[in-house]
């Protein structure tokens, strides 16, 4: 297996930069990235919210099926209980005599 050469390591430091002068940067480029990420966030807040509208209505079909439920239930066990329940008894007053 034959090795490459590389550039000695020395040499590294001397690397020049562009001359780019940061007042001349393109403002449509800016523009576009403003945008860009206006957009992004967009999409972040749409799609946020329509995971909540969906967890909102799915929490509301669990609460009315919890309702439909327990009104059912009510309903057969005052049923069961309506038919097996015994009418009142009289209450009869006695007189207490007193040994004195």
């Amino acid at each position: 297996m034959k090795k490459k050469q590389r550039p000695d390591a020395q040499d590294a430091t001397d690397v020049k930069r562009a001359d780019v002068d940061p007042a001349r940067v393109d403002p449509l480029s800016q523009k576009q990235s403003r945008e860009q990420v206006s957009a992004q966030s967009e999409e972040q807040i749409n799609a946020i919210s329509a995971h909540a509208r969906d967890a909102s209505e799915q929490s509301r079909r669990e609460r009315n099926n919890l309702i439909d439920y327990l009104s059912e239930v009510e309903q057969n066990v005052t049923g069961k209980y309506r038919q097996e329940r015994e009418e009142p008894q009289r209450v009869e007053f006695w007189k207490i005599e007193t040994f004195d």
